[in-house]
This record gives structure tokens, sequence and C-alpha cells, in this order.
């Protein structure tokens, strides 16, 4: 169970690393490409965490 363990999790860092690209924002001044930077943002988060939930069982 080990080795299936360490392979999503080597899984998720490549997915991770997929989608990371350069965006130049001032977080000083609202813009819907922030906005959007952070729905994302908070979608990935409630992913790990149901993801961390659902290991634990």
């Amino acid at each position: 169970m080990e080795d299936g363990k360490a392979f999503d999790e080597q899984k998720e860092k490549v997915s991770v690393e997929r989608i990371l690209h350069v965006v130049f924002l001032d977080v000083e001044r609202p813009s819907p490409a922030l906005e959007k930077l952070k729905r994302q943002l908070a979608e990935a988060e409630a992913a790990v965490e149901a993801r961390k939930k659902l290991h634990q069982r």
C-alpha cells in the first residue's frame, strides 16, 4: 500500500507542476485574473483537503 501512496503523491506533484505558469498581477488592485486565480486556489485547496480526509479512513 505504501507504493501506491508514494505514486499518488508523485502524481499530484506532476499535476501541480503541469498547471503552473507565470502571471504578473498587482495584488493591491482587484482584477478578473486575480479573482480567477484566488478561486482556483480555493478549489485546489479544497480538493487536497478532501483527498486527505479520504486517505485518513
